[in-house]
């Protein structure tokens, strides 16, 4: 991956949308939550956060993925699951997705 250095501002300053989601986020909720991010504002949908706790399936990354988001952040530690959070991590990775984890959403809002 890039360095930090590396990256453009753009991709951390800016509008995001929060989720709230528990457990596996799945190819289906990655498409909805991208889905309301979109109708509410297409820049917040470029920057995806979720709230909660919860872990990105690889048919999720695939969706994450698809979507060019700048970053992509969590509350939980990992991306991907923990028994298997490599394959996840290298479809986000591989398409160019910065990965934020173990960020503190407790107190920030659902929405952009």
């Amino acid at each position: 991956g890039k360095a930090v250095d590396a990256i453009p501002l753009e991709a951390f300053v800016g509008l995001a949308y929060v989720a709230e989601h528990q457990g596996i986020v799945s190819g289906n909720d990655a498409a909805a939550i991208l889905a309301k991010a979109k109708t509410l504002n297409s820049e917040a949908a470029r920057r995806i956060l979720i709230k909660g706790a919860a872990v990105v399936s690889a048919e999720a990354a695939e969706v994450f993925a698809a979507a060019n988001l700048l970053p992509y952040g969590n509350d939980s530690q990992t991306v991907g699951p923990e028994d298997a959070p490599m394959a996840v991590h290298k479809i986000l990775l591989g398409a160019g997705v910065i990965l934020l984890e173990g960020i503190r959403l407790e107190n920030v809002p659902e929405g952009v």
